[in-house]
């Protein structure tokens, strides 16, 4: 039974704590929405395509936060520390 309660409090707590940081709005900050304009009717159906921008810059595509990524590792580190205690235990 204890082992289902700490299974639970780690579960638990890594649930949390990746939740913590994380936000919808941290994934493109400096990302605004294009502007919609209307096409001229001379411009309908004339098979011509739009030109782009041509500024060649791609958006940010929101890589791993490092405070994410640093917890993750961390997370990963104590469960197998863990595990491996456990076992030694149980063995021993």
């Amino acid at each position: 039974m204890k082992k289902l309660f700490a299974g639970s409090g780690v579960a638990l707590v890594a649930a949390l704590a990746t939740t913590w940081g994380a936000a919808p709005a941290q994934a493109y900050p400096n990302d605004t929405p294009p502007s919609t304009t209307t096409p001229s009717s001379a411009t309908l159906g004339s098979g011509v395509a739009a030109s782009g921008t041509g500024s060649g810059v791609l958006p940010q595509t929101g890589g791993p936060d490092t405070l994410l990524l640093v917890g993750g590792v961390a997370l990963v580190a104590v469960g197998g520390a863990a595990v491996v205690g456990v076992r030694r235990r149980a063995n021993g």
